[in-house]
């Protein structure tokens, strides 16, 4: 990658990051009422947004807002079989978690993916809206530790939940998404979740399983144990056990490299694996 390439991947990191920490939902429905079709809606907000952030509407800045900037249909969101079932209400807690409801407004931009990473060498950042507003679920902690199901966590997870088949060991328990959505597939026979934290497992029991009928539940085991031990004794195996893992135990790749380089080293060769934000992960690794 040269220097040039590099400072314009700076610039938009940087400025994308300022936008949805400072002022996500600074455009309203009055601003892009007049438009019709979704094309012309995302062509105003891209141009919106790079005004907005102080960029011209020229190359090599177009691009990055071209591929990276869209416009979701909240109905197919709606329709998730995971956000259809699953309901939080108004906060209250559970054990050490405060668990509720938070809405994307109309127009509110927000991370919705893994970055794309281009051959050249382009980073662009993958951000989205609805034309409407969106209820999403979520736990935190007091300590700032935090859980949520939004569009990103649908994306990224998208690809390894069609892989998923067979037996199926899933390294995180977090909301439920994953392991949910695989074993809502009549391809997969056993989820297996392993989670260290025990009020995970409990946040998952009261509020999550029971919004779900027993044919998805009694495919779902959950062990309480550090992933990292228990990858390594399915590595050490005689027999293979499982035919997906899916790791996500981390939140960033900042947060994950060293997890994942130590779950690696415990892959099977008869194995098929998946990891939360791989593309990025595989970016930086190689």
């Amino acid at each position: 990658m040269n220097n040039k390439l590099h400072e314009t991947n700076q610039v938009i990191l940087e400025r994308m990051e300022s936008f949805l920490n400072e002022c996500p939902d600074m455009f309203t429905p009055e601003i892009f009422g007049v438009y019709s079709k979704k094309e012309d809606t995302e062509t105003m907000y891209r141009s919106a947004m790079m005004g907005a952030l102080g960029i011209y509407q020229e190359e090599p800045w177009n691009e990055y807002f071209e591929k990276g900037v869209h416009m979701l249909d909240v109905n197919e969101y709606k329709e998730n079989f995971y956000w259809k079932n699953v309901k939080f209400g108004k906060e209250h807690e559970v054990g050490d978690w405060k668990v509720g409801t938070l809405r994307f407004s109309p127009f509110e931009a927000f991370l919705a993916g893994d970055f794309l990473y281009e051959k050249e060498g382009k980073i662009i950042p993958q951000i989205s809206f609805f034309d409407e507003g969106f209820k999403y679920c979520y736990a935190k902690k007091s300590n700032g530790e935090w859980m949520a199901v939004t569009p990103k966590e649908i994306k990224v997870m998208g690809k390894d939940i069609e892989r998923a088949k067979g037996k199926v060991l899933c390294f995180g328990l977090s909301l439920g998404y994953f392991p949910i959505m695989a074993a809502a597939k009549k391809e997969v026979t056993k989820v297996t979740v392993v989670e260290r934290d025990s009020s995970v497992i409990k946040l998952f029991e009261e509020c999550v399983k029971p919004n779900f009928s027993e044919d998805i539940i009694s495919k779902i085991e959950i062990i309480e144990e550090n992933p990292l031990n228990f990858a390594e004794k399915v590595c050490t195996a005689e027999k293979k056990e499982y035919d997906f893992v899916y790791a996500d135990l981390w939140k960033d790749v900042a947060d994950g490299l060293n997890d994942y380089e130590k779950l690696k080293d415990y892959e099977r060769e008869d194995t098929d694996y998946g990891y939360w934000l791989w593309d990025s992960l595989k970016n930086f690794l190689y």
